[in-house]
């Protein structure tokens, strides 16, 4: 099935070899022959999911994040002994959901430091180890920090937490935050605790409960928390937004996004990250207008003209995905991206783009896709 990558191939992040740097999309034949179902991008490396449940990466392996041995410039597979279901990536971490609700994790943590460790006793795993874990559902991963979600809408962190980003108090030198700890509930009996999805920032967290409110935690120094103010917290405080169905965070700002489709913006903005055509920080989640006035004429075929055409509002959302310090929006089967373009990573040529701007390729019908630090995957059907 097509994979098509575009952006920065410095470290080996889009699996060609030695290209270096494409704002174009180029075709990663590997896959042209393979059933693919979902991928998710670390910060500098890859993991793609087949529909058989099998799991393959590519990209930096200094820290052993690829999971493998052999040649990280191009997809290999890795070794794990039960069908996946969900992974992901963070700096030089890695895990993987099977579908009997066990973890498998390979890599390391990394802090100011430098390397903090993978356990207590562990401080690089080369090689996929079974954590000892039941029952999850979901995973994200931070740069480092993994956000965990358990079948009873529990939630599990470990890693680095020094921001808060765990969801409880760690010190710097104590290595228990390598440990994976549910995070107490509040004692407000009124807060409604299932939760139903997360997401994580570079080192901020996002969780998502069953009546569409979002809580937040972790590092806010540009009030990407939401919060109306820069104050890094540990405990969990609820976003002033109601109706939210899912949600994003990039290095340092976070999107929310309702069951209207109206997407919020709050953080860092000084590249554009926001896609709100300035470069003001926000406190506040702000309203991307620009998205529900954006005009197309036959989406499904991605025809862009002046005349008629209807409004953007009326067709779906579909995800959203940031890392570093740009963002990419799937609306049907067309891909708009903003924010900071260091190596072609918006798939056009430019240094910021304040406004999210559609990316003229051709994909088809988009199956998935994810961002890394500079780099863009997509899987089509």
């Amino acid at each position: 099935m097509p994979v098509y990558v575009f952006g920065s191939n410095s470290i080996s992040q889009l699996g060609l070899g030695t290209e270096i740097i494409k704002s174009k999309p180029l075709r990663l034949s590997f896959f042209d022959e393979i059933k693919i179902k979902k991928v998710k991008c670390g910060v500098i490396h890859t993991l793609l999911l087949t529909t058989d449940g099998k799991l393959y990466s590519w990209g930096c392996n200094d820290e052993c994040a690829l999971g493998r041995d052999g040649d990280e410039s191009i997809p290999g597979l890795v070794n794990i002994p039960e069908e996946i279901v969900d992974m992901a990536g963070g700096g030089s971490i890695s895990v993987a959901i099977s579908v009997k609700g066990n973890v498998y994790a390979w890599g390391t943590f990394r802090n100011e430091s430098g390397v903090l460790g993978f356990t207590v006793d562990i401080k690089i795993q080369k090689y996929p180890l079974k954590l000892k874990l039941k029952n999850i559902v979901k995973v994200e991963c931070g740069f480092n920090h993994v956000l965990l979600l358990t079948d009873k809408n529990v939630l599990i962190t470990f890693g680095v937490g020094i921001c808060g980003q765990l969801g409880w108090k760690v010190s710097k030198r104590n290595k228990n935050c390598l440990i994976p700890t549910t995070i107490s509930t509040t004692r407000k009996r009124k807060i409604n605790e299932k939760f139903v999805d997360i997401k994580c920032g570079s080192s901020h967290s996002i969780a998502i409960n069953s009546d569409g409110e979002a809580f937040v935690w972790g590092k806010n120094i540009y009030g990407q928390l939401g919060l109306n103010d820069r104050n890094s917290i540990y405990k969990r405080q609820k976003v002033d937004l109601k109706n939210i169905v899912t949600a994003e965070g990039g290095e340092d700002h976070s999107f929310f996004v309702a069951n209207d489709y109206n997407i919020f913006s709050c953080g860092r903005n000084d590249l554009g990250q926001l896609g709100l055509n300035d470069k003001l920080h926000r406190d506040i989640p702000t309203s991307i207008n620009v998205i529900r006035k954006l005009k197309v004429k036959n989406i499904s075929k991605n025809i862009f003209d002046s005349n008629n055409y209807e409004e953007i509002s009326n067709f779906q959302i579909q995800k959203i995905r940031s890392c570093g310090h740009f963002t990419i929006i799937q609306i049907e089967n067309t891909l708009f991206s903003f924010g900071f373009n260091t190596s072609g990573e918006l798939g056009y040529d430019c240094e910021t783009s304040n406004l999210p701007t559609e990316i003229d390729f051709d994909f088809g019908n988009i199956l998935d896709f994810d961002v890394g630090n500079d780099f863009v995957v997509v899987l089509t059907e």
